[in-house]
């Protein structure tokens, strides 16, 4: 194999390392146990943000509506499933083929259908290395899912599908270059797709996560320097939120529904340790936070305040979404589906299987 495929590969092979979940979890029955959001004594000195203060009001199922889509893990298989939040009820939408690899989905505004990133099974006796591509599926699983953007080259990789308009996906398009002394790294592009027969458009380069307003004209992301920014939905215009130094890493950005306040998931306090040798070797570069101890942080989309933080789980592979009534935010970590108040008080566990990926909360 050329030195520079296996780089890409073994880089690759990481990175997918870094956005999934420990799947050696033993599985569990529905959970609907309350925890108490204890806000932290001291601002963090390291980032200069706020805690925030917030009063728990717990949470009961019965306030909740609407379905929660995600991918769980049974047994190391992924799967897409539905979860009732008043009920507990959960119903299995598509299960892949063993040795296939489904990692993120977003449904269409009119729940109608799912795309998701998303490797078939390799040929026999192959490794599935999970390349993903789009595919499209009905929301009731009642067919297959198809291709509707697939890889040029072998190591592409399609991740972080939203559909937040009618006609429009947004995605991170992750895909093998050179730098300026011709060696070989991977390149994360945020693109768009007009569905279902456009072409797609680059809008951001060295950049992944975006997430759109609700009102379609405010674009959000992270580039690979872990600039957090604010951009017109074209990426035009892009205005920093955070200085790069202030959280190790950040992502999984949301906004509020009324655009106003910009949610994201952000590493805590404490000092990651050296980049191994393999990461210098590779030109890995820390980007995210969905591999690390974690926690919710929430400011004003506009800058004026800093950030506060919300949650002290130290989870990992979080994100999340405003339930239909915009009262709630539901979101995964690697320890299973919660729910909590906007304020981040009232903080329920709904499932405590494994999960990964995203998730996505409709009527």
């Amino acid at each position: 194999m050329p030195r520079t495929l296996l780089i890409w590969l073994l880089t690759t092979i990481m990175f997918l390392g870094a956005c999934s979940v420990e799947i050696n979890q033993p599985s569990g029955d529905a959970a609907a146990t309350t925890a108490t959001n204890t806000a932290n004594e001291d601002a963090d000195e390291s980032s200069g943000a706020a805690t925030a203060v917030t009063e728990s009001v717990p949470l009961s199922p019965e306030v909740l509506s609407g379905q929660i889509y995600y991918v769980n893990f049974v047994e190391q298989q992924p799967r897409l499933v539905s979860l009732d939040p008043a009920s507990g009820e959960e119903v299995i939408v598509f299960e892949p083929p063993e040795n296939a690899w489904l990692n993120e989905i977003s449904l269409s505004p009119d729940g109608s259908q799912i795309v998701m990133t998303y490797a078939p099974p390799p040929e026999e006796g192959a490794i599935q290395f999970g390349f993903t591509d789009i595919y499209v599926m009905p929301a009731d699983g009642s067919q297959a899912p198809r291709p509707i953007l697939q890889r040029s080259e072998e190591s592409e990789i399609f991740f972080n599908v939203t559909w937040p308009l009618d006609n429009i996906l947004y995605y991170s398009h992750l895909l093998p270059g050179t730098d300026d002394t011709g060696n070989a790294i991977l390149i994360s592009q945020i693109e768009r797709l007009p569905f279902p027969d456009g072409t797609p458009e680059v809008l951001v380069q060295e950049a992944a996560w975006p997430r759109l307003s609700a009102d379609g004209l405010s674009l959000a992301y992270v580039t690979e320097i872990n600039e957090f920014l604010v951009a017109q939905s074209d990426g035009s215009q892009p205005t920093q939120l955070l200085n790069p130094d202030a959280f190790v890493a950040v992502d999984a950005p949301l906004f509020s529904p009324d655009g106003q306040l910009i949610y994201f998931s952000a590493v805590n306090s404490e000092p990651l340790a050296h980049l191994s040798l393999w990461d210098r070797l590779l030109g890995v570069r820390i980007a995210e936070a969905h591999d690390i101890p974690s926690d919710w942080w929430v400011m004003p989309t506009d800058g004026s305040k800093g950030p506060q933080r919300l949650t002290n789980l130290n989870a990992i592979s979080m994100y999340g979404d405003f339930s239909p009534n915009e009262k709630h935010i539901a979101f995964i970590t690697s320890d299973g589906v919660y729910v909590m108040n906007p304020d981040g008080s009232g903080l329920l566990q709904l499932r405590d299987t494994p999960t990964v990926g995203t998730l996505d909360w409709v009527p």
